[in-house]
């Protein structure tokens, strides 16, 4: 058979290649290292016969793919073919110079793939309403930093063969390289979902074979080939992941899509394989409008199965309102929203306003203010339609995935970590809890069954060292960007029957910099560039100091009873004390007779652990001394 390279016609590669010595590529200030990071703008460039260019911007005649050289950063060329996305929203000139594009890697070469996508999507920014480019990257990232296993995106700057075309959202294409990334498997029956099909649905992988799931869901809404079944709310979590389907539904609510799942049956995938079916997001482009902020959480726009059906049924429909209310308190609240939007716009703002093809109404700053009006909006009127919020006490309060210096596990290893927290006002137990770098797997590592006390913080190591202690989890965090979610699964429940009590998604994480609630609790992540591991979280940072591990007073990295000696000889016997921070056990910022109190009653009579840093090597806070700490150099 011939290499689908062969597609290519040599012409046009000849053309392409002489038009790429006239690029400065290499040049561009991204890096594509990370090029999920909405916090960059990336130059991709396309170099392409332009009578093939001239075919694709004209919308009134239809265009195949057509052949191109693809390029980002300082990489090397690679072929691929380009064609023309459908066209919802027709442009006012019949030849558009933004259009949005379908770049295929593998298409254009076997096997042929850009950071391990084998497809791109590249959106213009087109459609109903003003501010598309803006609002669809937007929900885009509240999908990924909502806890779904959700593809990837960011804001691009697109060239063609020499110019400049403008900026584009770019959607990481759902195919099997999407599988095998989000989901750890390809072997499966892929799905899309879209009104743009003919017969609504189409099969994307094992065209043509038998899907032996298709009949564990078919019946409404998810099918209308067999009635629903007497036990299909019991049944529901063993061929169902609930959570994934639900949070795209709540997400869709929060953003006022309504044109995705429940409110419609239009525009998403699904996958079927011998894991509970999976629902992904597409095409989230009609969303955040403007005068949408009170649209009925619980009311589908179209007619449809989906709410009649699955909010019909009061668990579910609870359980619904509970992930809705969820997101509203913390990834989604207003506040946390408004940190994102305050951190993304230097960033993408003056890309955006430079863009002449931006569709704005008026410039930048006016479509971000439009969309923070949306958010208050949105979010008092849900509140009403919502019942009152009772947050899980036990949050992902801090996470390190860069650390290098700032504390060290049981075996000296500077370890990433994650820090619980008990926000509530009472003990919270811990059973039943469940931490996982991966939304696809959320059963990776169980939380000890441990009582975490009315604020207080327990630091849970990351690393692959699991004989070292119960703390550590066997998997390690990526300092290049992932997510970090807490679970709460019953024993013995189906694999799609979960809850995700707290999930934070971070891009690319600078060297002992951690993420963290400000103040410990409240909604949303920020960065912080002192970590306090085990303690409460603080924005600015100590005077800088000797690590040092509380209540080693002698310093040889164990506390004993050598060390209440050791204070008691400083306080009464005239023996200087090297690092006081050490001595001050009890950390009130003095020392004296409670502090050696604080290490006998923790050596014998199960008293509380130490404040940190305790019971690994850190730096603390206060005005005391600490020239010498030898068991943390």
């Amino acid at each position: 058979m011939a290499a689908r390279g062969a597609r290519f016609r040599l012409g046009a590669l000849h053309g392409a290649a002489a038009l790429l010595a006239l690029v400065p590529w290499g040049t561009c200030g991204a890096e594509c290292k990370h090029i999920d990071d909405p916090f960059q703008i990336i130059d991709l460039y396309l170099e392409m016969d332009p009578a093939d260019w001239d075919l694709l911007r004209d919308i009134q005649v239809p265009a195949d793919e057509r052949p191109a050289m693809f390029h980002a950063c300082d990489e090397a060329p690679i072929p691929v073919m380009v064609r023309r996305k459908t066209i919802t929203v027709t442009p006012d000139e019949p030849k558009p110079v933004k259009i949005s594009l379908k770049v295929d890697f593998d298409n254009g070469a076997d096997d042929g793939e850009w950071h391990g996508r084998r497809e791109l999507s590249l959106e213009a920014g087109r459609g109903v309403g003003r501010g598309t480019l803006l609002r669809e990257g937007i929900a885009w990232q509240l999908m990924a930093r909502s806890g779904l296993i959700v593809g990837g995106s960011s804001w691009v700057r697109v060239h063609v063969n020499g110019a400049s075309i403008g900026v584009m959202t770019r959607v990481e294409q759902v195919d099997k390289s999407y599988l095998r990334r989000h989901v750890g498997e390809d072997e499966g029956f892929l799905y899309k979902i879209d009104y743009n099909i003919e017969g609504l649905r189409k099969r994307i992988t094992r065209i043509g074979e038998p899907d032996p799931y298709a009949a564990d869901l078919c019946f409404p809404p998810f099918d209308e080939t067999c009635p629903i079944p007497a036990d299909w709310q019991t049944s529901l979590p063993k061929h169902l992941d609930v959570p994934q389907l639900f949070t795209i539904a709540a997400v869709n609510a929060c953003i006022s899509n309504f044109d995705g799942p429940f409110f419609v049956n239009n525009n998403y995938y699904w996958y079927n394989s011998e894991r509970p079916r999976l629902h992904f997001p597409w095409d989230l482009d009609l969303v955040l409008l403007t005068g949408l902020e009170r649209e009925d959480p619980h009311a589908p726009k179209l007619p449809s199965d989906w709410m009649p059906v699955l909010l019909g049924d009061p668990a579910l429909r609870e359980f619904y309102d509970e992930t809705l209310v969820q997101l509203l308190d913390d990834a989604l609240s207003p506040d946390a929203m408004g940190r994102f939007l305050d951190e993304l716009a230097p960033v993408i703002g003056p890309a955006m306003d430079a863009d002449p093809f931006n569709d704005f109404d008026g410039d930048f700053a006016n479509e971000l203010s439009k969309l923070r009006r949306f958010f208050e909006a949105r979010y008092d009127y849900l509140r009403t339609q919502l019942p009152a919020s009772s947050p899980f006490p036990v949050v992902i309060n801090e996470v390190l995935a860069a650390n290098a210096s700032i504390n060290t596990d049981e075996g000296g290893s500077h370890a990433d970590w994650v820090e619980l927290y008990n926000r509530g006002d009472h003990d919270a137990s811990l059973l039943g809890l469940y931490l996982s770098d991966d939304p696809a797997e959320p059963r990776k590592w169980r939380v000890p069954d441990v009582t975490l006390p009315a604020g207080g913080h327990l630091l849970v190591w990351c690393d692959l060292d699991v004989e070292e202690g119960p703390l550590h989890t066997g998997f390690q965090l990526n300092a290049d960007g992932e997510a970090v979610g807490l679970y709460e699964i019953a024993d013995r429940a189906p694999q799609g029957s979960y809850r995700r009590v707290d999930f934070v998604r971070f891009g690319p994480q600078a060297t002992d910099v951690s993420l963290g609630r400000l103040p410990d609790g409240s909604p949303g992540f920020r960065r912080l560039p002192c970590p306090t591991p085990a303690g409460p979280n603080r924005e600015a940072c100590d005077a800088p100091g000797p690590a040092f591990l509380r209540g080693d007073v002698n310093g040889d990295g164990a506390l004993n009873i050598t060390d209440a000696v050791r204070t008691l000889l400083g306080l009464f016997g005239g023996l200087p004390l090297p690092c006081e921070r050490a001595a001050d056990a009890n950390d009130d910022g003095s020392i004296n007779l409670t502090d050696v109190l604080a290490v006998l009653q923790y050596l014998f009579r199960f008293g509380e652990p130490l404040p940190p840093p305790f019971p690994a090597c850190g730096r603390g806070s206060g005005a005391l001394g600490c020239s010498h700490a030898p068991s943390c150099r």
